[in-house]
């Protein structure tokens, strides 16, 4: 059996291991008109992670952890406010880079990302922390790195180096609705590109748009369709639609199943 990814917009997961083991990342659904899954369309959760603060990362992982009684990997910002949620401290693992553990057979561990994240919090008041990249390790061995809307920076080749991710679940766009004052995101598709190659995946899932037609997805499929064909990578890309799957384990190969 493989790992099973599935696309839920934004910078949005849901991951079910080949040993059966249900992961969301970033879980923003109830709220967002992009997707047509929400919170309660989950039986099961068994981990959550989130990278960041903003609500499009957090969403809805409060009521996913208060419902299924989960773990919660995320830095101390977010920490904060699933607590003033009402999510018990005791559920939560707080992380910055270069920490790491272990649940059950998944083991995280955090790694530097270049982003932001500032909360308000219900109390009025604001806490920030670090974002946070992710290489999470799964059962079967496959490695996979979550970008967190990092931006490009050049330590993404030590990064590479270091933890030899398999796939990674990279922010190549923006939403320009959301965030009109803005023409770039936090990677335009060219620096994606290059982090993409820096990192040494087999396989990129493209992330941080709400569809497949979106002009930088575009622009960013083409730039890695022109370095294969230079022999400059060999890297497979994936742009799903909202709710789309992909199978991939390290071992076996990879396939994709977009519905």
């Amino acid at each position: 059996m493989k790992n099973k990814f599935q696309f839920l917009t934004y910078a949005g997961f849901y991951i079910v291991t080949s040993e059966d083991f249900h992961i969301l990342i970033d879980p923003y659904m109830d709220n967002n008109k992009n997707i047509h899954i929400k919170s309660d369309s989950f039986e099961r959760i068994d981990l959550i992670l989130v990278s960041h603060g903003p609500f499009d990362h957090v969403g809805d992982t409060a009521k996913l952890a208060i419902k299924h009684g989960c773990p919660v990997i995320c830095p101390d910002d977010v920490m904060y406010l699933l607590m003033e949620d009402g999510v018990p401290q005791k559920q939560i693992i707080k992380m910055c880079w270069g920490l790491a553990t272990e649940i059950g057979k998944i083991r995280v561990k955090a790694i530097e990302n270049h982003h932001r994240s500032l909360i308000k919090l219900p109390s009025g008041h604001f806490v920030s922390s670090t974002p946070v990249c992710y290489i999470i390790t799964l059962e079967d061995g496959t490695r996979i790195y979550n970008s967190g809307d990092t931006a490009l920076f050049s330590d993404m080749k030590l990064q590479g180096e270091l933890y030899r991710p398999h796939i990674g679940l990279i922010n190549v766009s923006g939403d320009f609705v959301m965030d009109p004052d803005y023409v770039c995101a936090e990677m335009s598709p060219y620096e994606a590109a290059l982090a993409s190659h820096w990192l040494g995946v087999e396989v990129v899932l493209c992330c941080h748009y709400v569809s497949k037609s979106d002009a930088g997805v575009d622009e960013y499929l083409r730039i890695m369709d022109d370095m294969r064909a230079n022999q400059i990578t060999p890297i497979t890309t994936v742009a799903l639609e909202p709710g789309g799957w992909f199978e991939y384990s390290a071992a076996k190969g990879f396939d994709q199943a977009d519905r």
